[in-house]
């Protein structure tokens, strides 16, 4: 089983692009699942209910069919819908067969909250390393960084559409905070890059 699960540690990811700290799938899993177990916190201290023990194993597992399937680049992913679809059907089959030999719960018991969740703290996880790089002097990553704000613009209000005032609230709070985040950061050539009213109205 670590047999299994040890590419994890040493598949990297931004494979194509320069970066000053390589980052592993394990890395960006771990952090996904820190991230994840706080909006938990977060709303539960609103008062909606979320399984985060589910919601941390879930961010934590999410890709553990790379361990067999690789990173591939997300412009390769999304340049083709058919390879798209494909790629996304074997690393899920990879990842049930994986998760299944681990005795991690199945996502098919978490709620749509609960994967909506695990999505966004995936691309936060991914501003805050990029936020990292950008301090360090990589402009490589500003690119992806704005790719991503323009993912969380187009859908993060549809991934809480249906979901309660109270996290719809919490969300657009939330967006506020990496807004804020990411402007302050030190040496970001575009402070207004990450105008509210510019990408998530």
């Amino acid at each position: 089983l670590c047999d299994a699960l040890t590419p994890l540690t040493t598949i990297r990811r931004y494979a194509a692009l320069r970066v000053a700290h390589p980052q592993s799938v394990v890395e960006h899993s771990y952090f996904v699942a820190v991230i994840a177990g706080r909006f938990a916190k977060e709303l539960d201290a609103l008062g909606v209910a979320v399984n985060r023990g589910l919601l941390v194993e879930m961010a934590l597992h999410h890709d553990v069919g790379e361990a067999v399937m690789g990173d591939i680049s997300h412009v390769v992913k999304r340049s083709d819908q058919e390879l798209n679809r494909l790629w996304e059907h074997l690393e899920g089959r990879y990842a049930a067969r994986l998760c299944d030999a681990i005795g991690v719960p199945s996502g098919e018991c978490a709620t749509r909250l609960e994967h909506a969740l695990v999505a966004l703290a995936d691309l936060v996880e991914i501003l805050c390393y990029a936020r990292q790089e950008i301090v360090a002097g990589n402009r490589y990553m500003e690119t992806i960084t704005a790719r991503v704000v323009q993912i969380l613009s187009d859908r993060g209000p549809q991934w809480f559409a249906d979901s309660v005032p109270e996290v719809r609230g919490w969300f657009d709070t939330m967006l506020d905070r990496v807004c804020r985040a990411l402007k302050d950061a030190p040496r970001y050539p575009d402070d207004e890059l990450f105008e509210r009213g510019q990408h998530w109205k």
